[in-house]
């Protein structure tokens, strides 16, 4: 159990740091969280802000991982998240038992569904480039993936002090596109400083340009 502890924690471990966040699997079909893993994200970033999750109805469903012990799912759930330059709500489904401690993984589903454009090794230290157009298609949000301990790529979440805003007018706030002619090398050079390029502050998390 030892073992496996330490390996969970290395997945959410940026040299040495940790780190909150969802870890990046197109490999997954849908979202997937441990339930211990939802219960302390729930407990040290939501219930300090005084938000809750949002229950979905949904039927239950059977996981297999690389073991083939199928794994009955429980909750499915909408968690709330602050990417930094956005909030959004993460739909997972969760599991327990020897799964409890599943970190809340960033599915296919996703990918598909926000037409991502990633980029691995983008920067010096090997962290990716996630480009994410909005809905209109006149620009893009540029995220960070971190390099995690244990060689996965980490979407980072703000569990600051300032995460989710102190209003809704905060939360709404409108904030500047890269445009269409914007280079991908002008959107990293605009939003990360040549430190943060040299992997020396995990804590940054997203921009928006």
């Amino acid at each position: 159990e030892t073992g496996k502890a330490a390996y969970v924690q290395n997945l959410h471990a940026v040299r040495g740091r940790d780190v909150w966040g969802l870890l990046f699997d197109p490999g997954a079909a849908d979202g997937l969280s441990g339930t211990q893993t939802l219960l302390e994200y729930i407990r040290d970033v939501l219930t300090p802000k005084g938000i809750s999750i949002r229950k979905i109805p949904a039927p239950a469903t059977v996981f297999r991982g690389i073991d083939g012990v199928a794994n009955p799912s429980g909750l499915r759930a909408g968690v709330p998240i602050d990417l930094g330059p956005f909030i959004a709500e993460f739909e997972t489904d969760t599991i327990g038992g020897k799964g409890d401690r599943c970190p809340m993984l960033f599915p296919n589903k996703t990918c598909i569904s926000k037409k991502l454009i990633v980029i691995w090794g983008y920067f010096d230290n090997l962290d990716g480039l996630m480009l994410m157009p909005d809905a209109q298609g006149h620009g893009m949000t540029a995220i960070r993936l971190l390099l995690t301990d244990s060689g996965h790529y980490l979407i980072p979440l703000r569990h600051d002090d300032n995460a989710f805003g102190t209003t809704r007018a905060q939360q709404q706030a409108p904030t500047k596109h890269c445009t269409e002619s914007t280079s991908i090398d002008d959107v990293s050079r605009r939003t990360w400083s040549r430190d943060v390029c040299r992997g020396t502050d995990p804590s940054v998390i997203a921009q928006q340009v």
